[in-house]
């Protein structure tokens, strides 16, 4: 090498003349030739590529108590022995570093200059420089590093310790913790939890910290795990885990939501920013234990945001709850507001893949072409600089009418995560109203190669998503039900409430669930209730009412529900006061989810449904419309399967309030779906094809 050559060179003794060859000269002329050609191709830089999860820790500099001079060189064995047992960065082997430091210094006394150091590390592959010193008094020890970035020498760290000459050992591990911290760009106010962690927890969760900044999330999540694992009272990894896995979903895991109670009971060592962004995750809310609506979930989220003005973690919290639930809480621009505190995450750290992931993602909920084509490149480039692939550019690139882009991510992400990708497309497909192929393409796929549990679990998933969005009548059995119990039988029911061909599906799992001995407080008085009443027996709605009035907040949904749909086969007068109360619960939104075990999923996308069909029979044309739109945009929601239905009433609704844009987005996404459905849905089909072609008429001059 380059390198090997150099040193050569510098050698004291060379083999006498009469050893070499007639044809040396010529060879060397040769050798230097090449390697003069190296150095103009690659410039002055040689060794092996800059590893930036490699520190070269120069020998320190040591005044004061000379008896402590041992540790101009033992500090790299002591850093070595801190930096190998956790998950973040290490240290260039002692031995390794400290001949290649012999070989530049004249004697063991000499310091090299900062450019030297870094020439060093160069040549070791390192892409940090450590640089410290050591100063001892009878009554004082202080240890001090820098940290320097070989390729720019940017000061990342820097951090003086100071304490009792008998404590080294603690000292060193201070300082260690102290530039780790540092250098990985966490607020001051987080530090003090931090440094108090165990050095190899610190590490794994500094490493997830960095996986989770590349979009890594199942990587973040597997270190944070590790981290607490080390000690249970690392609060902040567990912290880490809840957020992280809002991101993955419980489909791919829910180990973050186990740690909950444990980071609950520990709530009290987070920081105050901390804190406020822990009750703004959805699955917590700010009157947990007690459950909260999307509408209180985002008060707390600007608060936080609010509180942390230069946080992108909380931004981009704020930017994700009004992107995902804005519409269903009812809150006023929620779009504007989303792209708005996304933008701002972005403009805090430009490097924040998760940020400009999500900006992507508010693009295509809204339907903004420029800003999908402008962060799509964005993110696309964060990929190629090392952040997570991300499903979403395949999104992306089938919006904008790329087929051949849509395709090259779509076979990028598949390497990684199959199940979690595969799902996606599918599920982003349905949710979005995209063209199917994507979607045929990976449940195919993952049926034909699934070899996990995870796997096969994302192929059913995906299918059956695919089958609702196409409006197949025959849907398989499923182990679903037998994974999430009674909270995928409610999901079944409340389908079957929407779409009455699922009716029979519906009642088959009500009685496989009751077989079973599943005990669910909503799921006889309410999801057996609403079954029976949609099939006219209305004898045991009064009693189910009682009973759901006893059965806690979890329960409000559907006790209103109840009442609303009463009052309607009861009433003998045009007065609406239990729709009316309906309406306004539902105008906060309630979650469609209450946890990760819990049975009890409220019925709200049925509710929603209701309220825009009795306010549509009143003729109050912009309430329904306001009701029906009303939906989240989640992979797993409760209106995701049902998500042709409310188009199709979302486009005649819309068309009677004069919005004609919308109600024609509605039904060119409703035809997207259902484009050859079986029979019980071909006369919606075409009810729905001819509306769309009325409306065509009128608006063509």
């Amino acid at each position: 090498t380059p390198s090997a050559f150099s040193a050569a060179l510098r050698m004291e003794s060379h083999p006498s003349a009469q050893r070499f060859p007639r044809w040396a000269p010529a060879a060397a002329v040769v050798v230097l030739l090449a390697v003069a050609g190296w150095f103009g191709l690659h410039g002055a830089r040689s060794g092996p590529p800059l590893d930036p999860d490699v520190i070269a820790v120069l020998p320190f500099r040591v005044g004061g108590d000379q008896r402590l001079n041992y540790l101009r060189e033992s500090m790299l064995d002591l850093l070595q022995a801190r930096l190998s047992a956790g998950s973040g960065p290490r240290i260039v082997e002692p031995r390794t570093l400290l001949a290649a430091w012999r070989r530049e210094v004249g004697n063991a006394d000499e310091d090299l200059s900062e450019e030297a150091s870094r020439s060093l590390a160069r040549g070791l592959g390192a892409g940090r420089v450590l640089l410290g010193s050591a100063i001892a008094t009878p009554t004082e020890f202080t240890l001090s590093g820098t940290l320097l970035g070989v390729e720019d020498g940017a000061r990342l760290a820097h951090e003086s310790i100071t304490g009792d000459p008998d404590s080294i050992a603690t000292l060193v591990n201070r300082l260690t913790a102290a530039l780790l911290i540092q250098e990985a760009g966490e607020t001051s106010d987080r530090g003090a939890g931090l440094a108090a962690a165990p050095l190899d927890a610190l590490q794994d969760y500094l490493a997830g910290q960095k996986a989770y900044r590349r979009g890594e999330y199942f990587e973040a999540m597997e270190l944070y795990g590790k981290a607490l694992a080390r000690d249970s009272n690392f609060v902040e990894a567990g912290f880490r885990m809840v957020i992280t896995n809002a991101w993955i979903g419980t489909v791919g895991t829910v180990e973050g939501y186990r740690v909950l109670p444990q980071v609950w009971r520990m709530r009290d060592r987070l920081s105050a920013r901390d804190r406020g962004l822990l009750l703004a995750i959805p699955l917590v809310g700010p009157n947990f234990p007690d459950p909260s609506t999307y509408r209180e979930i985002i008060a707390q989220a600007e608060r936080a945001a609010n509180a942390a003005p230069d946080s992108p973690d909380h931004w981009l919290l704020l930017g994700q709850l009004l992107t995902y639930y804005g519409a269903v809480a009812s809150e006023p621009e929620w779009g504007g507001r989303a792209d708005a505190a996304l933008d701002r995450a972005i403009t805090l750290d430009s490097s924040f893949s998760s940020a400009t992931a999500t900006r992507l993602f508010a693009a295509l909920r809204t339907g903004d072409r420029e800003a999908t084509e402008r962060y799509s490149s964005l993110l696309a480039r964060q990929v190629e600089r090392g952040a997570a692939d991300h499903p979403w550019l395949w999104a992306a690139a089938r919006t904008l009418g790329d087929s051949v882009g849509a395709r090259k991510w779509l076979e990028v992400n598949a390497r990684i995560h199959r199940s979690q990708i595969f799902t996606i497309v599918v599920l982003h497909s349905a949710a979005f109203a995209l063209p199917l192929e994507d979607a045929h393409w990976a449940v195919t796929t993952l049926q034909r190669e699934a070899t996990t549990d995870k796997e096969r679990l994302g192929a059913e998933l995906g299918d059956l998503a695919l089958r609702f969005a196409e409006g197949r009548s025959t849907i398989p059995n499923t182990t679903l039900d037998q994974q999430s119990g009674a909270g995928w039988t409610e999901t079944v029911v409340q389908q079957a409430l929407i779409e009455p061909a699922y009716r029979g599906m519906a009642q088959e799992a009500l009685r496989a669930v009751q077989a079973r001995g599943v005990s669910s407080p909503g799921l006889y008085d309410c999801c057996g209730t609403l079954l029976r009443e949609v099939h006219g027996d209305w004898t045991s709605t009064g009693a189910a009412i009682q009973r759901l009035a006893n059965a806690g907040a979890t329960q409000e949904v559907c006790r209103a529900l109840l009442l609303a749909l009463q009052e309607e086969h009861l009433a003998t007068g045009p007065a609406r006061p239990a729709l009316d109360d309906l309406d306004s619960l539902m105008f906060g939104g309630p979650r469609s989810s209450y946890g990760v075990t819990s049975p009890d999923l409220p019925p709200v996308a049925f509710a929603n449904l209701t309220i825009a069909r009795l306010r549509e029979a009143q003729r109050a044309h912009t309430a329904a419309l306001a009701a029906i739109r009303r939906r989240e945009v989640d992979y797993f929601p409760a209106y995701l399967w049902s998500l042709p239905a409310f188009l199709r009433v979302e486009g005649r609704l819309a068309a009677h309030t004069g919005d004609t844009a919308g109600a024609i987005r509605a039904y060119d996404a409703y035809l997207t779906l259902r484009t050859d459905p079986d029979p019980p849905f071909r006369a919606q089909r075409d009810s729905v094809l001819a509306e769309r072609s009325a409306l065509t008429r009128t608006t063509t001059p």
